[in-house]
C-alpha cells in the first residue's frame, strides 16, 4: 500500500494531462449543451405549471 501512494507523488505522463484537460472540457460542454436544450424546452413548452 505504501508503494501505491509513493507512486502518487511522481508527476503524471504529458498523456494524462491531456486526457484531464479533454475530459474536463468534454465535461463542460455536455453541461452546456444540457442547459440550453432545457432552456429551449422551456421555452418550447409555453406557460408550464410548476
Amino acid at each position: 500500500m505504501s508503494g501505491l501512494l509513493g507512486g502518487l507523488h511522481k508527476s503524471p505522463p504529458t498523456w494524462a494531462s491531456w486526457l484531464r484537460i479533454i475530459v474536463g472540457a468534454a465535461l463542460i460542454v455536455f453541461g452546456i449543451v444540457q442547459w440550453l436544450r432545457r432552456h429551449r424546452h422551456t421555452h418550447t413548452q409555453g406557460g408550464c405549471d410548476h
